[in-house]
């Protein structure tokens, strides 16, 4: 039978958005998902004050990065060609639900959804503005991973946030959730959810940058994350 995406979480959002805390929350969480894609080159972290503004971790896909150089043409690419894209950074592929994530998803939601009729599509919203400034203060230019070089310069970049923005829309019914644990059962994460101690068994650094005594303070910060943005999710109905 040929692949339907039945084990993708897609994820689209523009620069800004705000998408990976959130992300990397959830892949944290469960333990259905996907950690394969997790190397130390896949990785960004910025603080500001004491406080963690950017953490960037795992695979993302886009033009000038490691993988789905050319997924800004992805109307281009075979079916195949797409797929062997998103395999590439995993080093087990046929473990759980893999997170799939790319600034220019945006672009293309309808292709996604008929190339991937089994795959959940997971989008952030908010107003064009707002990201690009989001953006700039987790460090704008001086990024490095993942590479904004696609969007050139700072007129280019508001100029195409604003078409990602603006398809995110037209595509989504957006809402805020009221919490984590809302969210991931629209995802269709109801079980094998980690403590705060598993969770740093994953992932250590995880104790460094963030630290909460008790579960009730945890899921406050969690809460937090996942409240801050619209957010919109296409769930598979076949």
């Amino acid at each position: 039978m040929e692949y339907q995406g039945e084990d993708l979480l897609i994820v689209a959002g523009a620069p800004g958005s705000r998408w990976s805390g959130a992300i990397r929350m959830l892949s944290l969480l469960c333990r259905d998902i996907n950690l394969s894609d997790n190397k130390n080159d896949f990785v960004y972290r910025k603080k500001v004050n004491g406080e963690v503004v950017g953490w960037h971790r795992g695979a993302y896909w886009g033009p000038d990065n490691p993988v789905g150089h050319k997924f800004d043409l992805l109307q281009y690419l075979t079916k195949e060609e797409i797929v062997e894209e998103f395999k590439a950074p995993f080093t087990n592929w046929d473990h759980g639900t893999k997170i799939i994530k790319s600034h220019w998803f945006s672009y293309h939601i309808p292709l996604l959804k008929e190339l991937f009729p089994k795959a959940t599509i997971w989008a952030f919203h908010d107003t064009p503005e707002e990201c690009v400034k989001w953006w700039k203060h987790v460090g704008g230019w001086d990024i490095d991973y993942p590479m904004y070089t696609w969007y050139e310069n700072d007129e280019k970049m508001l100029q195409q946030v604003k078409i990602e923005c603006a398809e995110i829309e037209k595509h989504f019914k957006l809402k805020r959730y009221s919490g984590w644990k809302e969210t991931a059962i629209a995802l269709g994460f109801t079980h094998n959810i980690r403590t705060i101690e598993e969770i740093i068994e994953v992932d250590p650094e995880f104790s460094e940058l963030h630290q909460y005594d008790t579960e009730e303070v945890f899921d406050a910060f969690l809460d937090r994350i996942f409240t801050r943005k619209e957010m919109g999710i296409i769930i598979p109905t076949v």
